[in-house]
């Protein structure tokens, strides 16, 4: 997988993540605090990462992390064997990271 195709995947999850948001958001302003309906979707989700995984050799689960701990942030650290910080506040340099790095 091209560095391209692992950043225009990342996009989409991006856009799906900000739709669900936008959805909860209508959902609170039409039906204060209540629950919006769930699609049992885990599934699905778990499936998209872990196939990103694969694609790029991502041995050690930094896509998951990334995209479920740090919400694609770039706020949480990741430390090498020579304690040195990395901060992924891009697609390209999680891609670049994994890629070097497994």
């Amino acid at each position: 997988m091209t560095k391209e195709e692992f950043c225009e995947i990342i996009d989409l999850i991006k856009k799906q993540i900000e739709m669900e948001d936008k959805f909860d958001e209508g959902m609170q302003m039409a039906f204060p605090d209540s629950y919006p309906p769930l699609l049992p979707n885990g599934i699905l989700w778990s499936a998209l990462i872990k196939t990103l995984q694969i694609a790029i050799g991502d041995k050690y689960e930094y896509v998951d992390w990334w995209i479920n701990e740090d919400c694609m942030k770039g706020e949480l650290s990741v430390y090498d064997e020579n304690n040195v910080e990395y901060r992924f506040d891009t697609p390209e340099k999680l891609y670049d990271f994994i890629i070097n790095n497994n």
